[in-house]
């Protein structure tokens, strides 16, 4: 059977495998997401299985969104529902989200609140089972 055919929980099991034994899996998993349908779900399943920071999601929105004003991180302007979608298609793949101390001091008030105002019918991390929050 060619790997293609594979059941797409097998595919799952597979990645995470890799995850749990490969250091540079992420760069890996983002390949195999945009190789192959049959691979793109259960490799951005994995790949956002787990994020660290808030660094993933701000990579989700376009440029000119986010700016960094007095060292602070915020938005230029409201998310349309066309972005919201967009950052959907990756956040309610998340099981578990640690935000990087660092990065805490530079998320301005807006940005979070921007964020957890979402326009759309569903929270912002609807599979979220682990918060790992520490600040100072």
């Amino acid at each position: 059977m060619h790997i293609c055919l594979l059941p797409a929980e097998i595919l799952l099991h597979i990645f995470a495998i890799y995850k749990n034994h490969n250091i540079v899996y992420r760069a890996t998993l983002a390949a195999l997401a945009r190789i192959c349908r049959t691979f793109k779900e259960p490799a951005l399943d994995i790949l956002w299985e787990d994020v660290d920071g808030f660094k993933p999601l701000i990579s989700c929105l376009l440029e000119g969104v986010i700016t960094k004003e007095r060292r602070k991180l915020t938005m230029q302007r409201p998310l349309f529902d066309e972005e919201w979608r967009l950052t959907d298609r990756y956040t309610r793949r998340i099981r578990s989200f640690s935000p990087v101390y660092p990065e805490l001091d530079m998320i301005g008030d807006w940005f979070l609140q921007a964020l957890i105002s979402t326009l759309l019918p569903t929270p912002l991390l609807p599979d979220l089972r682990r918060l790992n929050w520490c600040d100072s």
